[in-house]
């Protein structure tokens, strides 16, 4: 599969750049940047083409790549949809709602896939327990930084665990609410998320900005038994009761790139488009209006400091 990269402006992004390079391997087809001449040393150094123009671009690839934040090239994104290419996007934060059901309502009609970078559900830890994983009455999704986070970081992060939350739980959600512990305007030390779904479960959220070390943890409570993942130290254990005896059982998962296992995942889907159910109103879209109420929450406790 033929997929452009727009986002990456210039040579400073190399890291950026090699990192999706790496994800994308040989699909990584050109380049498109208004930035042109920035770009050039990156295209010549990797031997990538370099587009002048986003229609070349959109009319040479099967699916394009949205680096970083997607705002500024948010008019790329709909040309790019009605040129009948797929959308991988990185970054939504900064869009309006109606911006991102825009974006929604010309891909079902281009009938065009749209993925929205959701790494965390593609980390090998997960992909090797989720078998175990059956009718969740509580799911902990608790994360530690060891740096303080800017407001289109709680977007990211916020969004990809309720994508997780919302895999696992496979229920819609009920209720959501969120209490967060300030620094600044622009800053949170704490912030705890309660999602209660209609089934009955319901999932905490903890990001804990104030740490000395990253940590990453998934805990999973069930009837009979309790999964914990450490997603930093790729390992993972069940504890399960078995005739009256816990029995433990543990997991050493391979460290695989869950970014590059998420790019062949989205490569499949727009190979397998006539199996895909396109729709105006998808799933992830709710999940994407639950983010956008729980960052208009932290608006609001943010105006009161």
């Amino acid at each position: 599969m033929k997929i452009g990269l727009v986002g990456i402006d210039s040579s400073v992004e190399e890291s950026n750049f090699l990192k999706i390079k790496d994800a994308l391997g040989k699909n990584l087809h050109c380049l498109f940047s208004l930035q042109h001449d920035d770009l050039l040393p990156i295209s010549e150094k990797y031997g990538v083409k370099l587009h002048s123009s986003s229609s070349d671009l959109f009319s040479a690839v099967d699916a394009v790549f949205f680096a970083r934040s997607l705002k500024p090239n948010f008019e790329n994104a709909i040309k790019a949809l009605k040129n009948n290419c797929h959308l991988f996007i990185e970054d939504i934060s900064s869009l309006s709602i109606d911006e991102t059901k825009q974006l929604f309502k010309v891909a079902f009609e281009a009938r065009a896939i749209i993925h929205i970078k959701q790494t965390k559900l593609f980390y090998p830890e997960y992909i090797e327990l989720c078998d175990y994983i059956e009718n969740p009455k509580l799911i902990e999704l608790n994360s530690d930084f060891n740096h303080l986070l800017r407001k289109q970081n709680y977007f990211i992060e916020l969004f990809n665990r309720l994508c997780f939350a919302d895999n696992i739980t496979n229920s819609s959600v009920k209720r959501i609410s969120t209490i967060a512990i300030p620094i600044d305007r622009n800053h949170f030390s704490l912030i705890q998320v309660r999602i209660d779904y209609d089934n009955g479960s319901f999932t905490n959220i903890k990001l804990n900005n104030l740490s000395s070390v990253r940590k990453d943890d998934l805990l999973i409570y069930q009837k009979d038994d309790f999964l914990n993942i450490d997603f930093e130290n790729h390992f993972a254990f069940i504890n399960k009761l078995e005739n009256g005896q816990i029995v433990r059982s543990e997991f050493n998962i391979e460290n695989k790139n869950a970014f590059a296992i998420e790019i062949k995942y989205f490569i499949d889907l727009c190979k397998d488009i006539e199996s895909e159910n396109i729709s105006e109103s998808p799933a992830i879209l709710k999940t994407i209006q639950n983010t956008f109420l729980l960052m208009n929450q932290l608006d609001q406790i943010l105006t009161k400091v």
